[in-house]
């Protein structure tokens, strides 16, 4: 009987203790805040706001959701990445739409121009050429109603559409004010039946505009986003779109169709007359296609001129780029967030 007794007070006792061990653990649980939000009645943080998101152009997905939300729409790329296009699609959109306006400024200084101060609008789009540090200024004084859409182009292949630009425009407008007088001859244009061959000794455009990274050449990636940039991205942390390139056409296509825009065409355009070729002539007199001669050439360029000597955190931007690559529609909303995308 003394043996059942002990062995029944045993019991109770184990039992006392474990119902002392559940009632603690509860109160820690909510001291830690453990609480399944769903009881709450709060609505729960989206995912979409805790870390990067690929996008896609479609109606009525998470990029057309950050355009409804936006008071201000900053489109942005260095030199060659899709600028001149964002601005004249932006331009040409926005200028004829009721409640809409539109800012197509080549600077700072004409920020706030009477074309667009003197139009009270329910959004406004803002187009501009991203040199050196401009992004990080746009990014430390915009409102956190901003969305910030930038194009993004790897930089070799950035480098060599620049090349092209400069060479079609010396063609077309003779040598730019940056050449010392006397250092290099001005291109020869010939005409060939309905075409027209512009020549160019290749030593001098080498030295003289390559190497001295004149005209859009100089708008390096690299330079764009450097170690600063990155850092105040991290600091701010802006609503930021990156999109590539090659995907203008479908950001235009969406902002075609939601803003009904009177456009007959929403391609990124390129301004230069089709008729023409453009040659560079070697030392032997030999003249070789600027196309061509970038296909052997190009990804030397940057070593053999040094043309990254003033580039920082290279690691980070080319990160940012394979981010943004790695999405299917190559279009990406807050790459530098922690967490999967979906």
């Amino acid at each position: 009987m003394m043996k059942t007794t002990k062995l029944l007070q045993a019991l109770i006792l184990l039992l006392a203790l474990a119902g002392l061990a559940s009632f603690f653990a509860s109160l820690h649980a909510v001291g830690s805040h453990q609480i399944d939000p769903k009881s709450t009645g709060f609505p729960q943080t989206p995912k979409s706001h805790s870390g990067a998101q690929c996008l896609n152009f479609q109606d009525g997905g998470y990029l057309d959701k950050l355009l409804d939300e936006a008071a201000v729409v900053y489109l942005l790329a260095v030199p060659k990445a899709g600028g001149t296009s964002m601005g004249i699609f932006v331009k040409r959109c926005m200028r004829t739409l009721a409640g809409l306006g539109y800012m197509f400024e080549t600077g700072h200084s004409n920020f706030h121009s009477p074309s667009f101060m003197d139009k009270p609008t329910n959004q406004s789009f803002y187009v501009q050429h991203a040199w050196n540090d401009m992004t990080q200024s746009y990014f430390q004084h915009a409102s956190t109603k901003s969305l910030f859409i930038i194009s993004y182009r790897e930089e070799t292949d950035r480098l060599g559409s620049a090349i092209k630009h400069v060479m079609k425009l010396m063609c077309q407008k003779g040598l730019p004010p940056m050449i010392a007088k006397g250092s290099m001859n001005p291109p020869q244009n010939r005409t060939e039946g309905d075409r027209v061959a512009c020549v160019i000794d290749e030593k001098e455009f080498v030295e003289e505009i390559i190497a001295k990274k004149g005209g859009e050449i100089k708008g390096s990636t690299f330079k764009a986003y450097s170690c600063q940039y990155h850092d105040i991205v991290e600091e701010i942390m802006p609503n930021l779109v990156m999109v590539s390139m090659s995907q203008l056409d479908n950001l235009f296509g969406l902002l075609n169709r939601k803003y009904n825009c009177p456009l007959e065409t929403v391609h990124h355009v390129n301004g230069f007359p089709k008729n023409w070729d453009h040659y560079l002539r070697l030392q032997n007199g030999t003249e070789v296609d600027i196309n061509e001669w970038l296909r052997h050439n190009l990804h030397l360029l940057e070593f053999k001129l040094k043309m990254k000597d003033k580039a920082s955190c290279q690691g980070k931007t080319k990160q940012m780029g394979d981010q943004i690559m790695a999405c299917p529609n190559k279009a990406i909303y807050n790459y530098y967030q922690s967490g999967d995308s979906p």
